[in-house]
C-alpha cells in the first residue's frame, strides 16, 4: 500500500513539476523521534527475548545439578534416585507446554507413566504438579517410617533446587503473559504509518520522482522491518492460536499453531533428557557402592612429617588426632 501511494504521488508530481512539496526540518526532526520509538521497542523486545533465553538456561542447569546429586548421595535406594530423575526428566516439556498453552500428553508419555500422564490431565498446572511429585518423592530423606530424621542437609539442598524450579514457572510466566503494552505498541505503529505516508511528498524536492519511489521502499523496509523484529522477539516463547483447519470428512478440528518460535524449546528439552538419561547410564554402570569409587586412606607426603591427609570423608582433612609419637 505504501509503495502504491508513493508510485502515485511520483506520477503525480511528473506530470505537475510545479506543485508544491513538504520541505523544513519537520520529516527530519520526526523521524529522528520515530527512530527513538522503534529502537526502544527493538531493545525492549531483545531484553525479553534475552530474559527468556537466561530462565531456561538456569532450567537446564538446575535439572542437570538436581539429577546428578541425587544419583551421587542418595545411596541404597535405586527407587528414589530413577524417580527423581524421571520427573526432572518430563519437567521442561511439560513448562514449554504450559507456557505455550498446549496440553500434548502424548508427548508427557514418552517419559512418565499412565498414572502420572492421568494427574497431568486433571492439572491446571503441569510443571507445579511435578515440581510437587518431586516434593514428595525426596520427602523420607527427612522423615523415614519410623518418623526419624534420615538426611536433612541432602533433603534440604534438593528442596532448593525444587524451590528455584517452581521460581522459573514464574519467571517464565510472567514473560509469557505480560506483553509490551499495547498502548506503546499502537502508538508507535500509527506514527510510523503516518510518517512513510507523508514522506514521498518530502522526498519529491530532493530527487527525481520516480527515483524516489525506490528510495521510499527502502525506507519502508528498513522501518517496517525493525518495528516487526520487535513485535516477533517479544515474545519468546511463540505465540499460540487457535486454527480452525478441515479434515479429510469436511468437519472442522481446532488447531493449535505458533506464528514464531524464537526460543527452540523444544531442543532445550531434549538436550536435558538426554543429559539425564546419560547420568542414568553412568548411575547403573558405576553405583556409589562400587570397589572402584571406594576411596582408602591415603598418606601424602609432605614437608612436615607430621601432617597427614587422610583420603576420607569420614575423617577429618588432616590427621590432627593422630599420636606424633606413632
Amino acid at each position: 500500500a505504501n509503495l502504491l501511494v508513493s508510485a502515485i504521488v511520483a506520477t503525480f508530481y511528473y506530470k505537475y513539476p510545479g506543485m508544491p512539496t513538504l520541505t523544513g526540518p519537520v520529516h527530519t526532526i520526526t523521524g529522528s523521534f520515530m527512530g527513538l520509538l522503534i529502537a526502544f521497542r527493538t531493545n525492549t523486545g531483545y531484553e525479553r527475548f534475552w530474559e527468556a533465553r537466561k530462565v531456561w538456561e538456569q532450567i537446564q542447569n538446575r535439572c542437570r545439578n538436581m539429577a546428578r546429586i541425587i544419583a551421587n548421595y542418595v545411596v541404597g535406594d535405586d527407587q528414589m534416585v530413577l524417580r527423581v530423575m524421571q520427573i526432572l526428566t518430563a519437567y521442561p516439556y511439560a513448562l514449554k507446554q504450559h507456557l505455550r498453552g498446549q496440553r500434548n500428553l502424548e508427548e508427557m508419555r514418552r517419559v512418565l507413566g499412565d498414572r502420572d500422564v492421568a494427574l497431568l490431565e486433571e492439572s491446571s498446572n503441569m510443571p507445579q504438579t511435578l515440581c510437587m511429585m518431586l516434593s514428595l518423592t525426596i520427602r523420607k530423606l527427612l522423615v523415614n517410617s519410623a518418623g526419624q530424621i534420615e538426611n536433612q542437609y541432602l533433603w534440604e539442598t534438593l528442596d532448593r533446587h525444587i524451590q528455584e524450579l517452581v521460581s522459573h514457572i514464574g519467571a517464565s510466566e510472567r514473560l509469557a503473559t505480560t506483553p509490551v503494552p499495547l498502548s506503546y505498541s499502537r502508538h508507535t505503529s500509527r506514527f510510523l504509518s503516518i510518517w512513510t505516508l507523508t514522506f514521498p511528498f518530502f522526498m519529491a524536492s530532493y530527487c527525481h520522482p520516480y527515483i524516489s519511489v525506490f528510495a521510499y521502499g527502502f525506507v519502508c523496509w528498513a522501518l517496517f522491518g525493525t518495528e516487526e523484529v520487535g513485535h516477533i522477539i517479544e515474545e519468546p516463547f511463540g505465540i499460540p492460536r487457535s486454527k480452525k483447519k478441515a479434515d479429510a470428512n469436511g468437519s472442522k478440528q481446532d488447531k493449535e499453531e505458533h506464528n514464531t518460535e524464537n526460543l527452540p524449546l523444544l531442543r532445550y528439552c531434549e538436550a536435558i533428557k538426554y543429559d539425564i538419561e546419560e547420568l542414568q547410564g553412568q548411575y547403573s554402570l558405576l553405583p556409589t557402592t562400587a570397589p572402584q569409587c571406594t576411596i582408602s586412606y591415603t598418606t601424602i607426603v609432605v614437608d612436615n612429617e607430621e601432617e597427614m591427609f587422610i583420603a576420607n570423608g569420614d575423617q577429618d582433612k588432616w590427621g590432627q588426632s593422630r599420636d606424633p609419637s606413632s
